[in-house]
């Protein structure tokens, strides 16, 4: 959901996603630039790896939903004057849509698919857990967590930092889904209210 809300937070437009089919499918990325050493995201990339990443299908999709890339790039479109447009993806019906950008002057970087599907998850039956797959999602983790440790922010203390974990929140691990893949339920107590968020 970082993708689509840093999308939203962009244009403001609630209604910006359309419809796709890309619900539990495996594709490969189309990039969209020449040279990978323009980019903040993928410089880093070994050329034959962002070759396999363009003609294998690695990236694993769970979403209905998409920013189209001809809304992206249309005239006075807000997302081309934050984001620069690094990868496009096909759904299941050839509709083009937008799988990775990089903010032009912050330290941002969006992907549409799951990349911690392919190294941590073995519940779903397409996913793929071959090298190719493996090494691309591992290399835009060691991206995301190499710009994090930029950040000059800490907790006061390490206990703090624990309390504050994910983990800590009031989970209910509901179970196992029909199709084999596991969900938890996370609780968040906000004030006198109890927010519930379902993640599969």
């Amino acid at each position: 959901m970082g993708h689509q809300y840093l999308m939203f937070l962009v244009s403001k437009n609630p209604y910006f996603l359309k419809h796709t089919v890309s619900q539990h499918t495996q594709d490969p990325v189309i990039f969209n630039f020449s040279d990978k050493n323009s980019t903040k995201l993928f410089s880093e990339f070994p050329d034959d790896l962002l070759n396999k990443a363009e003609n294998l299908p690695i990236t694993a999709n769970f979403h209905n939903w998409s920013l189209l890339t001809k809304d992206f790039l249309a005239d006075g479109s807000p997302y081309k004057k934050f984001y620069r447009l690094l990868s496009t993806s096909l759904d299941a019906k050839g509709v083009s849509y937008v799988s990775n950008t990089e903010a032009l002057n912050y330290p941002f970087f969006t992907a549409q698919f799951h990349p911690e599907v392919t190294e941590f998850t073995f519940s779903y039956n397409f996913t793929d857990h071959s090298e190719p797959a493996v090494e691309f999602a591992n290399q835009l983790s060691l991206k995301f967590v190499g710009e994090a440790k930029k950040n000059s922010q800490r907790f006061a203390s390490y206990d703090e930092l624990v309390g504050r974990l994910v983990q800590k929140a009031g989970v209910d691990q509901l179970g196992v889904d029909s199709d084999g893949s596991f969900y938890d339920n996370y609780f968040f107590h906000v004030g006198n209210r109890t927010h519930s968020v379902y993640v599969s």
